[in-house]
């Protein structure tokens, strides 16, 4: 589903943040909201991430207060 994003874990003091990488340059942040996950940009992610014109780092972050029963 995501083949080329790196996944990690990003820890503050009010949430730990899963979140999915890929791609160079300025960061393209995509939120999910209630009650999707991170998964509802599966389509869109690697394309923007690769995509022809200005490099960008796609981030695709799964909010854990939303739920984390994928991360």
């Amino acid at each position: 589903m995501f083949v080329d994003f790196d996944a990690s874990k990003i820890d503050t003091r009010a949430a730990r943040i899963f979140v999915r990488r890929a791609g160079n340059g300025p960061g393209l942040l995509l939120l999910h909201g209630f009650p999707e996950t991170h998964v509802m940009w599966r389509d869109v992610a690697p394309s923007l991430a690769r995509s022809g014109g200005p490099r960008r780092q796609v981030q695709n972050r799964h909010l854990e207060e939303l739920g984390n029963w994928l991360a």
